[in-house]
């Protein structure tokens, strides 16, 4: 029997020694902390020949064998539902619980090259993230002994479908505008919850909800900090005032979304997922391990959609030559092998980073891999369906259902352009914290003499370099350049 290193289950802290810094947050200051990234992650060989032996040639077989290359509306359903169907049977979405509850107990890069596989229908991708890389992922990670010993084994075995609900109407996102909120009882021993959330992944008629609601007050309105501000729940679908209404079908896709709506809906403090207050930590370590499994699945879609695309350029012939022998055709597909080298490259390194602590704060390099996916798989479907004209519109080919099926992604969770803000924002924080210590000891400088001294002493060492130097890249004879 293959042994894979299980889910480490005890209940963990956020990691925020400096050792744990991020590794684009040190980009920003201009810092390259080599350790945080590297070396890049890999399998060895014998362990990935078990793990191919165990799982990756069982569910590769499932995939390629009994899914019809077919991409009609009727047959995409009934290929989608018998996936589905592969999922629980094959213990696939207890992928992230620990063997202990019943789980396969996979770590990251494990879990990519399983999911991987079930890219073939890019429609479950949201259902795998919402149950197994976020709820499930968390619960193992931080859910108290109780909460695990209540929830996991259900999960794993998919008796009990989970899924994260946080996005609402009009703020969507937006985790400061959350009007969802949780009033502690008089007695201290249980929380009532009003408000609803939106684009709740619901498949398999989900019983378990990981909600993110507001448990306080902000303390400072002008900062975008949530300490104490939102706390994560779980809750059960069976209890009195919750409801779940159908949402219409995202981009003509099979992929099911409901409005959670909960009205004075009494939970206990036991069900309380992490630290009361701590909900926006725990809301983006679920969504880091979420992006990366779907940043995995984006590069698989990718790969998948060039071999069809290459097959037909191969026989496809335009003035007497075949597309494949044209060098347009060839710099295009060129420029997609590119895209695609990078998607897996950003995938894998950010999931290498998650398995060396899954608690770190690693949501800056998740949400830059996804954004970098999001766009890449985006792009190339959309330049398939041009190099394949017509053809890229039949029903034979894959190509229109899966832009349909990843643009999805564009929006999901968090907008991408959302992200790309947030990400800058996570950034320039970070300096801004850097400086803020620096000026506290410069104010304070009679008890950080050293401060003084060594600024001195490196604007006289580096002043030789505040000067003109000819770079000879603009074709001029001198070019000013200041280094500070």
């Amino acid at each position: 029997m293959m042994m894979i290193r299980s889910v480490h289950c005890q209940l963990r802290r956020f990691s925020t020694s400096s050792s744990a810094s991020s590794f684009i947050k040190t980009l920003f200051g201009g810092e390259v902390e080599i350790p945080a990234a590297f070396p890049y992650p890999y399998i060895d060989k014998p362990e990935y020949e078990r793990f191919q032996e165990k799982f990756l040639t069982h569910y590769k077989d499932v995939t390629s064998a009994e899914f019809p290359k077919q991409f009609s509306d009727s047959e995409s359903k009934q290929n989608r539902s018998k996936l589905i169907d592969h999922l629980v049977k094959d213990n696939v979405i207890g992928q992230s619980i620990p063997t202990d509850y019943g789980g396969l107990g996979l770590p990251t890069i494990h879990s990519c090259l399983l999911n991987e596989l079930y890219s073939v229908d890019m429609s479950v991708i949201p259902m795998l993230q919402s149950h197994v890389a976020m709820a499930s992922k968390i619960i193992s990670l931080i859910g108290t002994e109780e909460q695990q010993m209540e929830y996991l084994s259900k999960l794993s075995t998919g008796h009990l479908m989970a899924s994260v609900a946080f996005t609402e109407d009009k703020v969507e996102s937006d985790c400061s505008a959350f009007v969802t909120d949780a009033v502690l009882s008089g007695d201290g021993e249980h929380y009532l919850i009003n408000g609803a959330k939106t684009f709740v992944v619901n498949e398999g008629n989900v019983g378990l909800f990981v909600v993110i609601a507001k448990t306080g007050v902000k303390d400072d309105l002008k900062m975008p900090g949530y300490e104490g501000f939102l706390t994560a729940f779980l809750i059960d679908g069976d209890l009195p005032g919750v409801s779940v209404e159908n949402q219409e079908p995202a981009f003509a896709t099979d992929i099911k979304f409901s409005r959670l709506v909960l009205e004075d809906v009494k939970v206990s403090r036991s069900k309380i997922l992490g630290v009361a207050g701590k909900g926006y930590e725990v809301l983006q370590r679920m969504i880091q391990h979420g992006n990366v499994l779907v940043s995995t699945c984006l590069s698989s879609a990718v790969r998948r959609v060039m071999v069809p695309l290459a097959e037909h350029c191969g026989v496809t012939k335009l003035r007497g030559r075949k597309l494949k022998d044209m060098s347009i055709y060839q710099e295009r597909f060129g420029r997609m092998s590119g895209y695609l080298h990078g998607m897996e490259s950003l995938a894998y390194l950010t999931a290498g980073m998650l398995d060396t602590d899954p608690m770190k704060d690693l949501s800056m390099e998740a949400n830059a891999t996804k954004i970098y996916c999001v766009e890449k798989a985006v792009a190339v479907a959309t330049e398939a369906i041009q190099l394949a004209a017509l053809t890229g519109f039949s029903r034979t080919k894959p190509f229109d259902k899966l832009l349909r099926d990843i643009m999805i992604h564009t929006i999901y969770l968090e907008p991408i352009i959302e992200m790309k803000v947030r990400l800058a924002q996570s950034g320039l924080e970070h300096i801004a914290d850097k400086q803020s210590v620096l000026i506290d000891k410069f104010i304070n400088s009679s008890s950080n003499p050293k401060a003084i001294y060594t600024k001195r002493w490196n604007d006289f060492k580096f002043g030789f370099l505040k000067k003109d130097v000819n770079l000879g890249l603009l074709g001029k004879e001198k070019y000013g350049y200041l280094m500070d």
